[in-house]
């Protein structure tokens, strides 16, 4: 993406310790407590942390997200309005969390989405096909072909 002169940008979900800014569904939070103590996507914890490989350089973009959109209370609409994209390589991330309600919304707000699903948690996960509609579904090399 960088070579090609293409932004990146990283969503990332980070919360405050005691998660009042956070912003999940209410069935979320009660089906999948986070443990007391536990860190989990506090900023400087190893929740939000990159996968080794990638790496955030100067330039890229980061928005920050309380709940599972990245679209969702976030300026992610507008960032991409500023840059002039209408078409997001998405990856990273849980497919029936996260990903899902950031390519439905984003479907919704007229983007045009390439889902990469060996690039997704869980990779290639049969999950991906309920997302059919609202983006294409593309391996890694179909998506690096692309750009």
């Amino acid at each position: 993406m960088r070579r090609k002169g293409n932004p990146v940008v990283f969503v990332m979900t980070l919360h405050r310790r005691d998660a009042l800014d956070s912003a999940p569904p209410p069935i979320g939070r009660r089906n999948k407590p986070i443990p007391e103590g536990e860190d989990y996507l506090v900023e400087g914890s190893w929740g939000p942390q990159l996968v080794e490989g990638l790496d955030r350089r100067e330039g890229d973009l980061i928005v920050t997200k309380k709940g599972r959109s990245g679209f969702g209370f976030t300026p992610l609409h507008r960032v991409l309005r500023n840059l002039g994209v209408d078409h997001c390589i998405v990856t990273g991330g849980a497919v029936h969390g996260c990903v899902e309600d950031t390519v439905r919304e984003g479907a919704g707000l007229g983007y045009r989405l390439t889902l990469v699903s060996d690039a997704l948690y869980r990779p290639n996960s049969p999950q991906i096909a309920v997302m059919a509609d609202y983006a294409e579904i593309k391996k890694t090399e179909e998506a690096l072909a692309e750009i």
